[in-house]
C-alpha cells in the first residue's frame, strides 16, 4: 500500500508539474500575442534592423517583450532561461500569431454578416510606396441599429484587367468565408475598368450577382466637379495656379519658418498652407481657407523677404504684386459661398451616410447655389467683403482704369456713336459679376446636375426610402426597386399607406421626429412582421454606399505601414497588418487564449508545450 501511495504521489507531481508548465508557456504565447496586437492595432513596427543579442535596439516586439520581462516572472524565464531555438520570437512565428488574429477578426465579421442577410461591396485601389498596386476591399451592412463597414484586407493585384481584379475580389471574400451571392450593391471609382458597363469590374460581377447594382462613388463625383471648375473657367484657373505658386514659395525651409515666426508675432493661429491636388477631396476650398486665415502673415512674410535682398526677393515680389484685388474677390468666393461644397464631401466621407441622404443633399447644394445665383445681393455681399479685406491688410486699393475709346481720326469708319473700345473696365465690379461669379455658379450647377442625376430606376426608388424626401413612400419610385430585389409589389403598396400612419403615430407618442433612414430601418424593425417588405427594402436601401471612402481610409493607414523602412515586407503581414490596425475594436476583443489554441493546433510538434 505504501509503495503504490508513493507511486500515485509521484505520478501526482510530474502531472502538477506538467500542468503548471503548460500554463506558463499557454501564458507565454498569450504575452507574445498580445504584444503583437498591440503593436500591429497602434500601427508600428515589430522587427528591428538587428534582433541579435547584441544589439542595442532590438525593434518594438523584443524590445516590449524584454520590458515585460523585468515585471512578469515567466516571461523572463523563458527568454533568459529557455532554450535559445524556444523563445518564440522569430518572425515566422510573428508571421503566425498575426495571420490568426486576422483570421479571428475575420470570423467576428462573416458571424456579423449572417444576422444582417445581405451586403454591399466596396473596393479602389492604390500603388504603395514600393510601386505595388494594392486591392482594398471592404464590406458595408446593418446589425442591430447600425450601419458598419469591415476591411478585409490588401491584395496585391499582378493585373489590373478587368476579369483579374473581379478574380482578386472573389478570392478576398472566399477566403474571409463570406457568399458573394448575398451582395446587393457594388461601389467603385469612376475607371472604366472598374464602371465599365459591358467589360468593367461592375458589369462582369453582376453576370454571376445580378442584383448587384453599381453605384459611382459619390465623392469621386463631387471632386470632379470642383476640378471641372478649377480649370474650365480661365481667371479661376489662374487664381488656383497662383496659390499653388504661393504654396511652393512659403513651404521653402528657411521661408517656412519666417512664415510661421510672422503668425506668432501677429497673434494668428499657425496655419499651414494647403497643396493642391487632384485625388484629395475638395482640396481646393480647404486651400482657400487656410489661405483666407493666414493672409495677413503671407502678405507680411512677402514683404520681409523683398527687404532682405536675396535670391527669392524677386520671386517674392512677383508673387506680392499679384496679391490684388482680384485674388482676394476669388479667395473670399471659394472661402464662404462655395464652402458649403466641403461640407457635402465631409457628409459624403462618413460612414453613416447612404444613397438616399447622399442624393437628398446633392440636391440641396444645387438648390442653395441655384438661389445664390438668381439672389440680387450674394454678389454684392462678396464684393463688399472683399472690399474690406484690402483696408484691413493694407492691400492697394483698386485703381479705376481709363477706359479706352476710338481715336477721333478713326470714328468717320466705325459706325456707331462714340461708344467707348472697352465697354467695363477689366477690374470693375460688373466684370468681375460677368466673367467670375456667374460663370462659377453655372458651371457647378450645371456639372452637379449632370453628374448627380440618378437615370437608374432602382436605385432612384431609394430617394423614396429617406422621410425628409419629397417623395417619401411613392409606390411608383419605389415599384423598380421592389421588384429588382424580388419584393412581392401588392404587399409594399399596402404597406406604405400604411406606415405613414404608423410613423405620424409614433412621433406624436414619443414626441420625436423621424428625420433618416436609419431611424425608419429602427421603427420598421419592432414592426417587422407587419411590414416584412418595407423593413427588407429599407435595410437594403441603408446598406448601399454612396462613397467608396472606406477604401480611402485603409490608404491612409498603408502609408503609415508600408514606410521606407518597412519597403520589403510581404504582403500578407501587410494585410494582416492593416486589418489589425483598421478593424481595432475587433482586435482589441479577441479572446488570446482561442489565439494559443489556434496556435498549438497548427503545428503539433512545437518544442513548448501548449496542451
Amino acid at each position: 500500500m505504501k509503495a503504490g501511495g508513493q507511486s500515485r504521489s509521484v505520478a501526482t507531481h510530474l502531472s502538477d508539474a506538467y500542468s503548471r508548465e503548460v500554463q506558463e508557456n499557454r501564458l507565454y504565447i498569450a504575452r507574445v500575442a498580445d504584444i503583437l496586437r498591440f503593436t500591429a492595432v497602434q500601427g508600428i513596427s515589430q522587427r528591428g534592423h538587428d534582433e541579435s543579442a547584441r544589439s542595442e535596439n532590438k525593434g518594438n516586439f523584443v524590445e516590449l517583450l524584454n520590458l515585460f520581462a523585468k515585471y512578469d516572472d515567466i516571461i523572463g524565464k523563458k527568454l533568459n532561461g529557455g532554450a535559445a531555438n524556444a523563445k518564440y520570437v522569430h518572425h515566422s512565428i510573428q508571421d503566425q500569431i498575426l495571420e490568426i488574429l486576422s483570421h479571428i477578426t475575420f470570423t467576428s465579421i462573416k458571424e456579423e454578416m449572417k444576422s444582417s442577410q445581405c451586403f454591399a461591396l466596396i473596393v479602389d485601389k492604390t500603388k504603395d510606396l514600393s510601386k505595388t498596386e494594392q486591392l482594398s476591399v471592404v464590406v458595408r451592412y446593418y446589425l442591430n441599429g447600425a450601419v458598419f463597414e469591415r476591411f478585409l484586407g490588401f491584395r496585391n493585384a499582378e493585373q489590373l484587367d478587368a476579369k483579374s481584379l473581379l478574380s482578386y475580389v472573389k478570392e478576398t471574400l472566399n477566403r474571409c468565408g463570406i457568399d458573394s451571392q448575398l451582395c446587393i450593391a457594388q461601389t467603385y471609382d469612376g475607371a472604366s475598368v472598374m464602371s465599365g458597363t459591358s467589360r468593367g469590374v461592375q458589369a462582369l460581377f453582376r453576370q454571376e450577382v445580378p442584383q448587384a447594382v453599381y453605384v459611382h462613388c459619390m465623392s469621386h463625383r463631387l471632386n470632379l466637379v470642383i476640378m471641372d471648375v478649377c480649370k474650365a473657367i480661365k481667371p479661376v484657373r489662374d487664381f488656383f495656379s497662383l496659390l499653388e505658386s504661393l504654396y511652393v514659395f512659403l513651404s521653402g525651409s528657411a521661408v517656412h519658418s519666417l512664415y510661421v515666426d510672422v503668425q506668432k508675432r501677429l497673434s494668428l493661429p499657425v496655419t499651414e498652407l494647403q497643396r493642391l491636388s487632384d485625388t484629395r477631396w475638395a482640396c481646393q476650398i480647404t486651400a482657400c481657407t487656410a489661405a483666407m486665415k493666414s493672409f495677413p502673415a503671407i502678405l507680411v512674410c512677402l514683404s520681409e523677404v523683398i527687404a532682405t535682398n536675396s535670391r527669392r526677393a524677386m520671386e517674392a515680389g512677383g508673387l506680392l504684386e499679384q496679391m490684388n484685388f482680384s485674388f482676394l474677390f476669388h479667395l473670399r468666393l471659394f472661402t464662404k459661398q462655395l464652402s458649403r461644397l466641403k461640407v457635402f464631401s465631409d457628409i459624403l466621407q462618413s460612414k453613416d451616410c447612404n444613397l438616399s441622404q447622399a442624393c437628398l443633399m446633392a440636391h440641396t447644394v444645387i438648390d442653395e447655389l441655384s438661389e445664390i445665383r438668381n439672389s440680387q445681393s450674394a454678389f454684392g455681399t462678396v464684393w463688399e467683403q472683399t472690399c474690406t479685406i484690402p483696408e484691413e491688410n493694407g492691400v492697394p486699393q483698386r485703381k479705376k482704369q481709363r477706359t479706352k475709346r476710338l481715336p477721333l481720326h478713326l470714328e468717320q469708319f466705325v459706325l456707331s456713336e462714340g461708344r467707348p473700345v472697352e465697354e467695363e473696365s477689366p477690374d470693375s465690379k460688373e466684370t468681375f459679376r460677368v466673367k467670375v461669379f456667374l460663370p462659377v455658379l453655372d458651371h457647378l450647377i450645371v456639372e452637379l446636375t449632370r453628374r448627380f442625376a440618378e437615370n437608374n430606376d432602382v436605385l432612384c426608388g431609394v430617394s423614396a426610402l429617406h422621410p425628409q424626401s419629397e417623395n417619401f413612400m411613392d409606390v411608383s419610385l419605389l415599384k423598380p426597386f421592389a421588384e429588382h430585389y424580388a419584393c412581392d409589389i401588392n404587399s409594399v403598396e399596402v404597406e406604405c399607406k400604411l406606415v405613414i400612419k404608423l410613423l405620424q403615430r409614433i412621433e406624436a407618442e414619443r414626441k420625436c421626429k423621424i428625420e433618416t433612414l436609419l431611424q425608419l430601418v429602427t421603427v420598421l424593425e419592432e414592426y417587422k412582421l407587419a411590414f416584412h417588405e418595407l423593413h427588407k427594402l429599407s435595410v437594403i436601401a441603408v446598406t448601399i454606399p454612396a462613397s467608396s471612402s472606406s477604401c480611402e481610409r485603409t490608404f491612409s493607414c498603408l502609408r503609415r505601414l508600408k514606410t521606407y523602412l518597412r519597403s520589403k515586407m510581404t504582403n500578407n503581414r501587410l494585410s494582416d497588418l492593416a486589418v489589425l490596425a483598421v478593424e481595432r475594436s475587433l482586435a482589441n476583443k479577441i479572446d488570446l487564449q482561442r489565439v494559443v489554441d489556434m496556435f498549438d493546433a497548427a503545428h503539433n510538434n512545437r518544442r513548448i508545450r501548449l496542451h
